[in-house]
């Protein structure tokens, strides 16, 4: 097979075909008798050679593949997206608000202007930790006086001695998706004389977003081909996933003449966002930044004729929203979705560690910190894929055992159940069916491994 390009594809030739060519070529010079077998000195240095070209030919081949999107990684598939109107949707900070006791005034440094970035290099930020130890970095400069009225008496303050507390924002060093549970922070690092007490009483009310994965971008550029569709649920869909702050989406019709069980009119459309994408009538919309809001993409995609449905905003319907946004004519299109919402699973199996692929006896049980990486590869801390679940998607065994497999083949899983509840005597599972409007979401405090 020679090297050439040409309209049917790159064709390269292979190790043997170069080491042929080669030992035709020595004994074209140095006669036919030499001897080139694989154990001479001659025969070794040839087999060198003819690698190191095909080396140059992988590096040519792959060059090559990265012109297919679905071939292309990192960098390069940015570029290659990029010309379909694609950009990768980077990943976003986990803000968390932290009580913080004082007995006397004191200047806490903050991020300021250096919110952003993620290695700041501020003098004497005020930094603190929770129990696993990720850090969190105040947001802004700020100084607390003891018995002022922003902040409020300390549960542990008493007449001799007053104790102040605040509630103020940090955002977590990291970038990504930072799991951060109530009454955890508990750590100061950055000692300040005053600071007596530090607690988050909730969980984060902003968790961050991983980076989009290359699998996840290529499955949006495959959907972003229908953008250009009006009314196709696929184009709903894909454009609304490509708006910022928005990590799924689904669009379910019902195209019948009867309301259908899930309470959905006839001949109507029902969109379900996990996310937070911004709205039309926020103070700080810009459409240059964030793009178009949810109700501008179902008036330029919803065909006339077709309602736009979203379920009551009562518990277990996801929350509702509703939005409106001027037509060509001067008239009001009302847009409507609901923000889905996330279904808690509990995660119990047996992982055992394989230490040679090849000698399958020699089986090995997970120590303790084994198992904190496992558990933090499948809630995606420290970046890339991680384990879950689409919208309305239902949650099964084989699931976690498919997605293990993939990420850890020197991992034995068994023995997987899943539960809602945690109470494995009485609510244990392989398979749990999700409602349209819900998401199944892990957390490492919900994953048991034995």
């Amino acid at each position: 097979m020679p090297d050439q390009l040409t309209k049917e594809g790159l064709t390269l030739k292979n190790l043997t075909e170069i080491r042929d060519e080669m030992v035709l070529g020595l004994k074209e010079v140095y006669g036919q008798d030499i001897n080139t077998g694989i154990t001479t000195a001659d025969g070794q240095m040839i087999t060198i050679f003819a690698q190191a070209c095909i080396d140059s030919r992988e590096i040519i081949k792959s060059m090559y593949d990265s012109f297919d999107v679905f071939q292309a990684e990192g960098v390069v598939l940015d570029q290659r997206v990029a010309l379909g109107g694609i950009k990768r949707k980077g990943a976003s900070f986990t803000f968390a608000s932290i009580q913080v006791d004082i007995d006397k005034e004191v200047r806490l440094q903050g991020l300021d202007l250096e919110r952003g970035t993620v290695s700041p290099a501020v003098p004497n930020l005020f930094t603190v930790k929770d129990n696993t130890g990720t850090e969190y970095y105040l947001m802004d400069t700020i100084t607390l006086t003891l018995g002022s009225p922003d902040g409020s008496p300390s549960p542990d303050s008493t007449v001799d001695k007053p104790i102040t507390r605040f509630s103020l924002n940090f955002r977590a060093a990291e970038i990504g998706k930072v799991e951060t549970l109530a009454n955890t922070i508990n750590d100061v690092v950055t000692i300040i004389a005053g600071v007596v007490k530090i607690n988050n009483e909730n969980k984060a009310p902003v968790v961050g977003l991983n980076e989009e994965t290359d699998e996840q971008l290529k499955v949006r550029f495959a959907r972003s081909s229908s953008l250009p569709a009006q009314g196709y649920l696929e184009g709903i869909q894909s454009q609304i996933e490509a708006l910022p702050k928005v990590d799924l989406a689904k669009v379910y019709e019902n195209d019948t003449d009867l309301t259908n069980s899930d309470g959905q009119p006839p001949h109507s459309v029902w969109v379900v966002i996990k996310g937070t994408p911004a709205l039309a009538d926020d103070p700080d919309y810009d459409p240059r930044d964030t793009g178009l809001s949810v109700s501008e993409v179902l008036y330029s995609k919803v065909p006339a004729g077709v309602g736009i449905y979203a379920a009551p905003n009562t518990e277990g319907n996801g929350i509702f929203h509703e939005e409106k946004v001027i037509r060509s004519n001067g008239q009001f299109f009302v847009g409507r979705w609901n923000e889905a919402e996330d279904r808690d699973l509990y995660i119990k199996m047996t992982v055992h560690f394989r230490k040679n692929l090849y000698a399958l006896k020699e089986i090995l049980t997970l120590d303790v910190q084994n198992k904190e990486k496992l558990k933090q590869s499948m809630i995606g801390e420290g970046g890339g894929d991680y384990l879950r679940w689409n919208l309305g998607e239902s949650a099964g065994s084989d699931d976690i055992v498919h997605f293990l497999k993939e990420k850890h083949p020197d991992y034995r899983v068994s023995n997987v159940y899943i539960s809602l509840t945690g109470n494995w005597d009485t609510d244990s599972h392989q398979l749990i069916d999700s409602e349209k409007y819900q998401t199944f979401v892990v957390a490492k405090d919900r994953i048991s491994i034995v």
